[in-house]
């Protein structure tokens, strides 16, 4: 308890540069030593992207674009490929060094924003310890994968977008947005997200001004509806493909497609397939199972600590998520203007970005869901903050 005690009493003084500091050291720390621990691995997304930075290398360009990837992948690829000219047959050290160093900055990211939204020392201390805690974000540092850089550049994006925007600050959002699409595909579907996470305020603003009276918990149930609708349409595009009429994503929707067919909700996992679908409501039925399967804390044969982890670490993160995301909606009753604001465009775009992706596919380690994790810790520390009565403003958000 004394070692506990001297930690509140250090960081309670800690100005937000120090305390951002401490907070990538500590990332980096638990990261860095996992790769030690486990040790790192190449996995098949890894092997993928070595071959086709070969034959960007020895093929040129057009090689490469005729491959198996294209244009979606070409920026991991080219990373890939001037790793392996730099660093030869150490790559996928310098590529696992950009990892940790995307971590660090993540973590930095994340205690700014605890440092500036949260307050109280249990709560400041609890934002020290969420990230380098957090397994399901740190497990992915020891791949040669899109993840850690794909999360600093959504951690920014959110962060960027839940304040008051400037000139400089959509520029510069607008930058990190085109970073994520040329990262990875996924990148586009967070763009929707964040339109829908930061449609919140304006649309609770707008329902307010329409109604005179605080409009959050319509402007949320809007939302849901909003987001139901996505669901219904994309069943829809499932069953008659020929519904969406663009070229761009066409591939993606193809394979979400295959996938759908084969009625699988979780890949790989197969206990939670169902049988092949026929009409529209069995692929709506998919889709939704999708939806509520991406909130799944742990699946069939994960270890009795892993569950553990997941009811402990996962369970509170998202309860408290959604609590915050609810006092929103209430008219912000517990956080400042600051605090709602974040936990609306945050949170909402987070969520959404988790029921988007999870609409083409759920990954068998929930992989696609980790990059929003960081972000929720802070929203979740928002939720905690207000329970806990840290805050003082007894309104804001809308």
């Amino acid at each position: 308890m004394s070692l506990v005690r001297r930690l509140l009493r250090a960081q309670g003084g800690l100005s937000e540069r120090s305390y951002s500091l401490l907070a990538a050291a500590l990332a980096l720390a638990a990261g860095g030593g996992l790769v030690l621990l486990i040790g790192p691995q190449l996995a098949p997304d890894s092997r993928t992207y070595f071959d086709q930075a070969t034959l960007l290398t020895d093929g040129g360009l057009d090689a490469f674009l005729d491959g198996v990837l294209g244009w979606p992948y070409l920026a991991v690829v080219a990373t890939v490929a001037a790793a392996k000219g730099l660093f030869g047959a150490g790559w996928w050290a310098a590529m696992i060094g950009l990892n940790l160093v995307c971590l660090a900055a993540t973590g930095a990211l994340v205690g700014r924003l605890v440092h500036r939204l949260v307050e109280g020392p249990w709560l400041r201390l609890a934002g020290l310890m969420l990230l380098p805690a957090g397994f399901d974000v740190l497990l992915w540092n020891r791949f040669v994968c899109t993840e850690p850089l794909f999360t600093l550049l959504l951690v920014g994006a959110i962060s960027l977008a839940a304040q008051r925007l400037t000139v400089r600050r959509g520029v510069l959002l607008g930058v990190l947005l085109l970073a994520m699409v040329a990262w990875r595909p996924t990148g586009l579907v967070f763009v929707g997200a964040l339109g829908l996470g930061a449609a919140l305020p304006g649309l609770a603003w707008g329902l307010r001004r329409w109604r005179e009276r605080p409009s959050g918990p319509m402007a949320v149930a809007i939302w849901l509806a909003g987001l139901l609708a996505l669901a219904l349409a994309f069943a829809a595009i499932m069953r008659h493909p020929g519904l969406w009429p663009f070229g761009p994503l066409k591939a993606q929707f193809d394979y979400a497609r295959w996938s759908y067919d084969l009625g699988q909700v979780v890949w790989g996992r197969h206990e939670t397939y169902h049988p092949r679908p026929h009409g529209y409501l069995d692929y709506l039925a998919i889709a939704l199972d999708r939806c509520l399967h991406a909130f799944a804390l742990w699946a069939d044969g994960h270890s009795l600590a892993h569950r553990l982890y997941s009811l402990l670490y996962l369970g509170p993160l998202f309860a408290l998520t959604a609590w915050a995301l609810g006092l929103w909606s209430a008219g912000g009753r517990g956080l400042t203007p600051a605090q709602g604001r974040f936990a609306a465009v945050a949170g909402g775009a987070a969520l959404a970005f988790i029921l988007l992706v999870a609409l083409l596919q759920v990954e068998f380690d929930w992989r696609y869901r980790a990059p929003v994790l960081p972000v929720l810790m802070v929203v979740a520390l928002i939720g905690a903050s207000a329970l806990a009565g840290q805050t003082v403003m007894p309104r804001g958000g809308d």
